[in-house]
């Protein structure tokens, strides 16, 4: 008996999950009675390890560097607010942008999701790079900046069809010319009858395109154009732009911020100012890997900065 209680005391300090370890050993050793000594014991274990360190799942999240975030935001950081812990250096794209500007921002980094504004800087929404891999490899774009009425429209099926295996921009192979000189425009339409008509003439992307690519979309590697195509087209990408996505001001508590990627299960959240300005970004990686000695140590900077100006 004390073997078993012992036993399932390490294991409940390892893995922190009380209830069905309790339900293994007593299917384990068909003895009901044990239920109660084995429930308290794990029980126990469990509040012990967590005073010291998270469970192994969690430590190895942390290993890979994997994004899971714990049900509540950390007791030290109710100072924080979004302004502390967003990126304050946000690529952003134009609604109407080149093609070869869609490109280097796709080899360049590896975000997820960019922020689309207008030329006033307004923000607009959020378009992902599995969209943009995907309209450059459909050749979703046009030579002349302000012809996007004749863009190539990716219909909402295609995305479904990729889903979820979009293509990666390494897949995308577009020709020097096309990175060069194409554009494309994310901004939403306000479409007259004339120019409905020309959008239905438009190669259309269905959204089941991205449901077949779905999980594993093409690189931009992948993506094949020509040099022609690169430097001289743009893509309008008015039917693809997320325009509702959730954004918060920068004076937004930290909690506040933590509970709406904890709820709503984002990846990104775009921070703005009282004009919609873009101002930063949030990812689920800023929450997850928040150190506490440095914004510990940045709050002591931050009390003594206030202390001397007083």
């Amino acid at each position: 008996v004390f073997a078993m209680l012992g036993a399932a005391s390490v294991l409940a300090g390892i893995f922190r999950t009380p209830i069905s370890l309790t339900a293994i050993i007593i299917e384990a050793t068909h003895n009901i009675g044990l239920s109660l000594p084995v429930f308290f014991v794990v029980f126990i274990s469990k509040w012990i390890g967590d005073f010291f360190d998270s469970g192994i799942y969690n430590s190895v999240y942390r290993v890979i560097r994997y994004p899971v975030l714990n049900w509540d935001p950390p007791s030290w950081s109710q100072w924080l607010e979004a302004r502390h812990v967003m990126q304050d250096d946000v690529i952003t794209m134009r609604t109407r942008e080149s093609v070869r500007n869609i490109i280097r921002m796709l080899r360049d980094t590896t975000h997820n999701g960019f922020p689309v504004v207008r030329d006033d800087e307004k923000f607009v929404g959020i378009i992902l790079r599995s969209q943009l891999t995907l309209l450059l490899t459909e050749r979703a774009f046009v030579r002349d900046r302000d012809d996007v009425k004749n863009q190539k429209v990716v219909p909402l099926d295609k995305f479904r069809e990729e889903y979820p295996r979009f293509p990666s921009i390494d897949d995308v192979t577009l020709s020097e010319e096309d990175i060069e000189l194409s554009w494309m425009d994310l901004e939403p339409l306000r479409l007259s009858a004339q120019s409905e008509q020309d959008v239905k003439n438009q190669k259309v992307v269905p959204l089941d395109k991205f449901r077949e690519e779905y999980p594993r979309f093409p690189s931009i590697n992948d993506v094949t154009l020509s040099a022609e195509d690169i430097e001289l087209s743009w893509m309008d990408l008015e039917p693809y732009i997320n325009l509702h996505p959730y954004t918060v001001h920068s004076d937004t508590s930290f909690g506040r911020v933590f509970r709406l990627f904890r709820s709503m299960g984002l990846r990104h959240l775009c921070v703005v100012d009282e004009a919609n300005h873009v101002v930063g970004i949030i990812t689920r990686k800023d929450l997850a890997y928040l150190d506490r000695k440095q914004w510990d140590a940045r709050r002591v900077r931050l009390n003594l900065s206030l202390e001397s100006m007083q």
